[in-house]
């Protein structure tokens, strides 16, 4: 194993409580190894990758769509619970637990949780992050503490047989991660493909295949369509290490990036798989590979056989599906540093206002026209999925009919007490 040297202030990242502080609580479930997780674990957060540029210091992205819960972990049985939560529709709870929306695009700390107990009153406010909405990188690697939730690093074979995740003698033609969303409102705008170190070995024409794939999943299997959903080429000649100038998780890493010309729009499509291709077979001629987190995630041995306990893969020469996870070639359970740039829409950051999406506002569209149900009467906004304000119009309580927006796609309706409803034209 070949590991590298961090250069993040991860040990700002700690998220232990205070030995004399009664006061914890748990952390959301992130959507990574996604075979492990539970419907109690309302799992809609995903991990970011610690990219300060895109993702201002967050650890986690919400949900835009989907409430985020906070499970009380406190000692002494307390008998009172103070949540405050920025960023979110509801910002205070009293409740043991925590569930919230949030509903405001930007980077937010995480709840703080006061307890009382026998003891008295104490406060724990992790130093942890959480992004909402807008463009973010996302991961399925844990980033929180390097050294103890992840480390970056390399597993090479033995016999100069290359390394898991990059060039190699032993017959795999191809890396990938599969990634499940959290919210249904995104888009792809391009993918950071982290490398252990940028090759100095490779033909003059040396190219990587890039795809993104829709799969479909059951308990144990993964299917993919025959057709990827976008494939883009990266020249070995164009990866970036630090002294290019571009940003990169450890000293020696180097990136390949690639951004769509047009985002690829992902709305309802919460399963994702991205594959890389195109390195070659002999490791004494070229050096490509990946970044892995060698730490991975500590899977039960009865999960080890769980196909989808696994985030990354790998596909042998004359297969058609990424079926064998990188731990059965001797890469652990960890994950390649392969990370898309998505970006996800809030419905409750239009135009500035709290969205509040309930039972005394409701929108469709039918025969062309907008129609919108409200028990209040007052003025009514159309964006589209840009936030962008496309129309205005004023109702009355009841059914009314409006022109439709012009165009096709997802258009976001907010009634007249800020309450949001989305439409698909």
């Amino acid at each position: 194993i070949k590991t590298l040297h961090s250069t993040l202030p991860i040990s700002e990242k700690n998220t232990k409580s205070d030995a004399a502080s009664d006061a914890a609580y748990t952390l959301p479930k992130a959507l990574s190894n996604v075979g492990t997780i539970s419907k109690e674990d309302n799992a809609v957060c995903n991990y970011l990758f610690p990219n300060d540029h895109i993702n201002q210091d967050a650890y986690m992205l919400a949900s835009g769509n989907k409430a985020v819960t906070f499970k009380d972990a406190s000692a002494s049985l307390p008998t009172a619970w103070l949540w405050t939560a920025p960023g979110t529709a509801e910002q205070t709870s009293t409740e043991q637990n925590l569930t919230v929306h949030y509903v405001k695009e930007g980077v937010f700390d995480f709840p703080s949780l006061t307890v009382t107990t026998g003891n008295g009153n104490s406060t724990y406010s992790p130093a942890l992050k959480m992004k909402s909405g807008g463009t973010s990188e996302i991961t399925t690697i844990d980033t929180r503490e390097y050294g103890v939730t992840y480390q970056f690093g390399a597993f090479a074979y033995g016999n100069g047989g290359g390394f898991v995740g990059g060039t190699n003698k032993v017959g795999i033609v191809g890396w990938g991660n599969l990634f499940m969303l959290g919210t249904d409102d995104a888009y792809l705008e391009g993918i950071n493909i982290y490398l252990h170190h940028k090759p100095q070995k490779y033909a003059e024409d040396a190219k990587l295949l890039v795809q993104v794939w829709y799969p479909s999943i059951t308990e144990y299997t993964i299917t993919f369509r025959s057709i990827p959903i976008e494939a883009s080429f990266v020249s070995f000649k164009d990866i970036k290490d630090a002294n290019d100038g571009v940003w990169v998780p450890t000293q020696e890493a180097a990136v390949a990036n690639i951004k769509f010309d047009t985002p690829v729009d992902l709305y309802g499509k919460t399963l994702l798989f991205v594959s890389v291709e195109g390195f070659g077979t002999d490791p004494s001629a070229e050096d490509f590979c990946l970044l892995t987190d060698i730490t991975g995630s500590q899977l039960p041995q009865e999960q080890m056989s769980n196909l989808l306990a696994h985030n990354s893969f790998g596909r042998i020469n004359g297969e058609n599906d990424y079926l064998r996870p990188i731990s059965y070639y001797g890469g652990g359970t960890g994950s390649f540093a392969i990370c898309p740039v998505i970006r996800t829409i809030v419905t409750g950051s239009v135009d500035n206002a709290a969205g509040k999406a309930d039972a005394s506002f409701k929108a469709s569209v039918a025969g062309g026209n907008l129609i919108v149900e409200s028990t209040t009467e007052g003025q009514v906004k159309v964006f589209d999925a840009m936030g962008r304000l496309l129309s205005t119009f004023r109702t009355t309580t009841g059914t009314a009919s409006f022109p439709a927006p012009d165009g096709n796609g997802l258009f976001i309706v907010q009634g007249p007490d800020g309450q949001t409803a989305k439409v698909i034209k």
